[in-house]
This record gives structure tokens, sequence and C-alpha cells, in this order.
């Protein structure tokens, strides 16, 4: 399997079992599915990628994402956010890393965040309200790349 992400043009493509020759296709929205003659999926192609991973973050899939600087492995959790601000959010308590991944598909990773602080985010009724009054310019952060394990 080879796996593909274009950064400018904000596209995943997914080559399940590379092949020449003719394939056919399905195409909704944002996705388009490539098969072959006897209708094996070969290829998968997202555009507007950040925002489909940012939703299925949303939705609880876990993805184990390697930070730049942090060779050891990840103990991000994920959560889904019923938000008006935010998709999902995830944090790891061995290193204070909370990640917002924002309705527009932009992430943010924030450091040092006490896991009280954290805690409150995952209780509070407003996750957008708790951001900007606990969160939002109380901690060092960064802008990050968009959440693939790629």
């Amino acid at each position: 399997m080879i796996v593909d992400y274009d950064r400018d043009a904000d596209k995943l493509t997914i080559d399940l079992e590379p092949e020449p020759g003719d394939m056919g296709m399905y195409r909704a929205e944002h996705v388009s599915i490539f098969f072959d003659e006897d209708r094996r999926l070969r290829q998968l192609v997202i555009s507007n990628a950040s925002q489909f991973v940012a939703r299925a973050l949303g939705a609880g899939v876990k993805v184990e994402i390697p930070h730049p600087g942090h060779p050891t492995k990840s103990a991000m959790a994920w959560y889904a956010a019923d938000s008006a601000m935010i998709n999902a959010y995830g944090y790891d308590p061995s290193r204070g890393a909370l990640e917002l991944v924002f309705n527009d598909g932009s992430v943010y990773r924030y450091y040092d965040v006490p896991e009280h602080i954290f805690e409150g985010l995952r209780a509070a009724e407003s996750k957008g309200k708790y951001i900007r009054d606990h969160i939002i310019n109380q901690y060092r952060t960064d802008r990050v790349a968009a959440p693939f394990p790629w």
C-alpha cells in the first residue's frame, strides 16, 4: 500500500495495490474510488483531506500520530467534540500536550497543559467557551500539520 498526501492540494491518495490496467471509477463529493475489472478496490482519493481526517478523529477513529522531535510513541488519546468550534481533541498526559482539531481542519498543539485543564475540557458543556476561557493564549502553542500519520 502506498499513501501520499499532497499538502498544497489537500489531497490524500491511497494506492492499495498499484497495478497497471483499466480501472473503473466511482466519484462522490470529495472521494473518488477506483476499482479493477473484478471490482476490487485499487485506489482511494480524498480531496479536502484535512477536513476528512478531522471528522474521522471526531468520530473516534484512533490514529497514531508521530510528532516531530518526539521519537517515542505518542500516548495521544482522541475524543469527538460536539462543538461549533472543534471537531476533535486529543491529550497526551505524559507530555501535557493537547491538540485541538478545529472545524476548518486546522490543528493546534498546546504545550504543558495540566491534566485538570484537559479534564475540564472533557466535562465542559461548551467546548468553545472553555477553550477561549482556559486554553487559548494561556499555553505555548503551534499550528501543526493536519493529523496524518504519514
